[in-house]
């Protein structure tokens, strides 16, 4: 599968009668592991789709893809519900879009304050929103107080409390 041949198909690749689900239904997505250029996969959408299609679940198992999906193209709150169900690609996942040490960055206030508002990302292994909250500017951390889920989340208002405190000491 050349990037020539990849990135001519249509966004409707995924779908029923696309390209990529023509490959799944005729048992031949193997010819995808020699792929080496991904860049053809646009955004947190394609990951979405293929999380929704059974006959699409194993490009899951292509290491290239796998590598791929940590780009921050991919990176979205939107997609929470739909990675539950595959608990190690989203812990995985969530590391590299959301861990500052592991080349993750920052992100919008507004973002932050969605992904505040999803389990995993509160009970991850690094403390990814306290990290976040270190990164972020003092303008986006007032943005963040007033849009995340302090009221339901006890969790997110003491990562804020905790990281307005150190401020106040710096």
């Amino acid at each position: 599968a050349s990037m020539r041949f990849l990135g001519s198909l249509s966004e409707e690749r995924l779908s029923p009668g696309g390209a990529i689900a023509s490959l799944a239904q005729a048992d031949a997505l193997e010819v995808l592991h020699r792929c080496t250029n991904w860049d053809w996969l646009r955004d947190h959408r394609f990951l979405a789709q293929l999380l929704d299609d059974e006959l699409l679940l194993p490009l899951l198992q292509i290491p290239g893809l796998r590598n791929e999906l940590s780009h921050q193209r991919f990176r979205s709150p939107e997609l929470a519900s739909a990675l539950a169900p595959f608990p190690v690609l989203f812990n995985e996942l969530l590391k590299a879009w959301l861990c500052c040490s592991q080349g993750g960055c920052a992100v919008p206030a507004s973002e932050l304050a969605l992904w505040s508002d999803v389990d995993k990302f509160l009970r991850h292994d690094e403390p990814l929103l306290d990290e976040q909250l270190r990164c972020v500017s003092a303008e986006d951390l007032c943005a963040f107080a007033r849009a995340a889920p302090l009221e339901r989340r006890p969790a997110v208002r003491s990562s804020l409390r905790a990281r307005l405190e150190a401020l106040s000491v710096e």
